[in-house]
């Protein structure tokens, strides 16, 4: 069955029958297409220049997608404030702080707000009322019933921080607490850390490898023969 036998063939590319492609492909004079090898992100590709055209090209949409969250991932990590256009949801969704910041920024954070207030404060928060009432009017500790709430508010603001940074510290920090703007956050705020793969792969799961890489476009293309390839310029 030659037909079978046809499309079971794979041609092998390279820069000249990536060029001869191209020029089958496109109508052109395969002297008028130039191609260079390139390999970058543990991925093949070739660079396409046809006058002042220049392309991206892969064999197919598994390397450009691999090539796509590469480059944004090793952009992210070089100049973390590009990230600044990124979606909010993007962001939220890749953002961490590691266990270890998490229970000694916790645990900080509740200590320091349960010595600060003062102590009907302390009494009130911990719901200890009735106890720091008794103890006044029976001449009982009061200093220990307030020990006792400044520990417990203590402990119950740890808990909330130790949720706040487990599940949104993006959040937590820039509008629960209000500490900190999302620019700072992103960009100052050492123990905030962001996996830039990550978002890297949310935005070419949702946006489009072309949206990355056909940077002149937005387009994704195909020759005959099933490269894929997007103009840069």
């Amino acid at each position: 069955m030659p037909g079978l036998a046809l499309l079971e063939r794979q041609v092998d590319w390279n820069e000249d029958s990536v060029a001869r492609e191209f020029a089958d492909s496109l109508g052109l004079d395969f002297e008028d297409v130039y191609v260079t090898d390139d390999s970058e992100f543990g991925v093949n590709l070739w660079r396409v220049e046809i006058g002042s055209r220049e392309y991206l090209v892969f064999e197919d949409e598994d390397d450009a997608k691999d090539y796509a969250i590469g480059y944004l991932t090793a952009q992210y990590e070089n100049d973390p404030a590009s990230l600044a256009g990124v979606a909010e949801w993007v962001i939220k969704d890749n953002v961490f702080v590691s266990p270890t910041d998490i229970r000694l920024i916790s645990r900080e954070s509740g200590d320091s707000y349960a010595y600060e207030i003062d102590d009907k404060d302390a009494v009130r928060e911990a719901g200890m009322e009735d106890e720091y009432y008794d103890a006044l009017d029976d001449d009982g500790d009061v200093e220990q019933v307030v020990t006792d709430a400044r520990d417990k508010v203590s402990d119950n603001t740890t808990q909330n921080w130790e949720d706040g940074l487990k599940q949104d510290p993006i959040g937590f920090l820039s509008d629960e607490e209000d500490i900190y703007s999302v620019e700072q956050l992103l960009s100052k705020v050492s123990f905030i850390q962001i996996n830039f793969e990550g978002v890297a792969k949310d935005i070419v799961v949702n946006d489009g490898t072309a949206s990355v890489l056909a940077t002149y476009d937005d387009a994704e293309q195909e020759t005959d023969q099933g490269l894929i390839y997007y103009r840069t310029d």
